[in-house]
């Protein structure tokens, strides 16, 4: 039987966008912190992902480390919001990118 994470990753992979397809880093590869980021808002521009889908979809990085690293610093600079913002350990949490948020992440005043 395939582990939920799996099967939950090509479901994902599935739907990619054709043009998100290229840009996701091979397993075991580490693409530059900023390529990353980059790469996180166009996914969660794409729809709203966890923190989970996110990592198995980066080639199944440690979600922890992702959230920790990534997400919540994009958070807090406004380049990424919450689905459920008063409950930011939700399991049910996801992340997208606030319509206000500009390309280059400009800080929200």
């Amino acid at each position: 039987s395939l582990n939920p994470q799996a099967t939950m990753l090509e479901a994902l992979q599935g739907d990619l966008p054709a043009d998100l397809r290229p840009r996701i880093p091979a397993v075991g590869t580490k693409p530059r912190k900023h390529t990353l980021r980059k790469l996180i808002r166009d996914l969660c521009a794409w729809r709203a992902l966890s923190g989970r889908e996110l990592a198995a979809l980066l080639g199944g990085r440690d979600h922890k480390h992702l959230v920790r690293e990534f997400l919540s610093p994009m958070v807090n600079e406004g380049l990424l919001s919450y689905t459920i913002p008063a409950m930011e350990n939700h399991p049910d949490q996801r992340y997208f990118v606030p319509a206000a948020s500009t390309e280059e992440g400009g800080t929200m005043s």
